[in-house]
């Protein structure tokens, strides 16, 4: 009964009989008072979250709940994720899964029991569905029992603070780890290169390095994100020749790493001089590679007009991503009629424009400040059902400004013109 009420409280009135049909189902011993099972950070007791798992299905009831209770605030996560969700049917390299051939976070599971190994399955599945406090939650109720909390659930509890990017929990779930491996070292790695926090990985790297800790693939990897978010290029390379003289192998998502960082500082030398090491070592080009090249020529037509015929000759398909990056190179004159061009193109090979290919038609009206396409390629995107952004915004209040600052010239022009402004604003008198 009080497992009853308190559901009914907690969650849809529509649980509750679930919840008694449950019971008298599949449970038959009697269940511990629910109150005296309720956790310490306003979700459910450990206990509880595994019994409610067995008896109802927690993944088809809690998602409800945690709804109108505002679990798991992962705003900054997702606004960080916002672009890449917008690129779906992206392939990323053809890497055929990047990060797991990398063990960023691959750890061997120790011998746990019952409880323990159920415990360690629902706080692997709340910190890959980016509830990070409900994982932290559980563990912790788990630990005031007396129980002894072992390292794959440590690790598991960094795992979720590092997917979500909350920084304070990751660096204490990190320190709470008494056997910090190089999996461990990673989780850490990736989070603070994606932050642009180069000075902890520098750090972070030092201390591997001191504790005799190896350096994966991952590991370089992420160091090398972190230079290049950084604004450091040479760094990039620095890394990238420590890598290979560590005895890896280079493949395409260390130099896909390494050109991405080119690619987001205008590094085009240094995005040329990746791709001559990629064919001296024969490493395969795709898609994403030459995205970055083009990316990397941004403020120069020409160069990524060579890069984008290399890639076509080469026989590679480009993507919208990769026609996005190859518009926000176009520039005056005429740069409108430009995108307008490669629009099309995309359309005949049956490539629908997400939101930033439509960003760069905007910007591009804007440039030629025709006004009249601008307000028509909003409607555009209205009627197409592509959704605005934040950069869509931000360049509507550019383009209001720019149309205002223009407006106030054209008539400051017209009044000195017509000799509002007085006699110094007339023309000689002519004799």
């Amino acid at each position: 009964s009080s497992v009853v009420r308190a559901s009914a409280a907690r969650f849809p009135s529509s649980a509750a009989p679930a919840v008694v049909r449950s019971l008298t189902a599949r449970r038959r011993r009697p269940m511990r008072p629910f109150c005296s099972l309720q956790g310490g950070h306003g979700v459910p007791h450990w206990r509880h979250r595994l019994a409610t798992a067995r008896l109802w299905r927690v993944s088809q009831t809690l998602p409800l709940a945690q709804a109108q209770r505002g679990f798991s605030s992962v705003e900054p996560w997702l606004d960080r994720a916002e672009s890449l969700k917008a690129l779906e049917g992206r392939d990323r390299f053809v890497s055929k899964g990047m990060r797991s051939i990398q063990n960023i976070g691959v750890l061997p599971l120790e011998d746990m029991d019952g409880p323990k190994r159920m415990l360690f399955q629902e706080a692997k599945r709340l910190g890959t569905a980016g509830k990070w406090e409900e994982a932290i939650a559980i563990v912790a109720d788990y630990g005031r029992e007396g129980n002894e909390i072992g390292e794959a659930i440590r690790f598991t509890v960094l795992r979720a603070c590092t997917r979500t990017f909350q920084s304070a929990q990751a660096w204490q779930a990190f320190r709470d780890l008494r056997d910090k491996h190089t999996a461990a070292y990673n989780l850490m790695l990736v989070m603070l290169s994606r932050t642009g926090h180069l000075h902890q990985v520098e750090e972070l790297v030092q201390e591997m390095r001191a504790g005799g800790v190896p350096l994966d693939a991952a590991s370089f990897t992420s160091t090398m994100t972190a230079y290049g978010s950084a604004g450091d290029t040479v760094g990039v390379m620095r890394v990238l020749s420590e890598m290979e003289a560590a005895g890896l192998k280079l493949t395409e998502i260390e130099f896909g790493a390494a050109l991405g960082a080119c690619g987001r500082n205008g590094d085009t030398a240094r995005a040329k001089e990746l791709f001559a090491m990629m064919r001296e070592r024969e490493v395969p080009s795709h898609v994403g590679h030459y995205t970055s090249l083009i990316t990397s020529c941004r403020h120069s037509e020409d160069a990524a007009r060579e890069a984008w015929s290399d890639m076509r000759a080469r026989g590679i398909v480009p993507d919208v991503v990769a026609y996005t990056a190859f518009a926000s190179c176009m520039s005056a004159p005429h740069a409108l009629g430009k995108v307008r061009e490669l629009l099309g193109e995309m359309r005949a090979a049956g490539i629908q424009p997400h939101a930033f290919f439509y960003c760069e038609l905007l910007r591009a009206a804007s440039n030629d400040e025709d006004d009249e396409a601008f307000i028509q390629t909003l409607q555009e995107m209205d009627q197409g059902g592509v959704p605005r952004n934040r950069r869509v915004g931000i360049l509507i209040e550019m383009h209001r400004r720019r149309m205002e600052n223009l407006q106030g010239e054209r008539h400051a022009q017209h009044r000195a013109h017509e000799g509002v402004d007085g006699p110094a604003a007339r023309p000689l008198a002519q004799p």
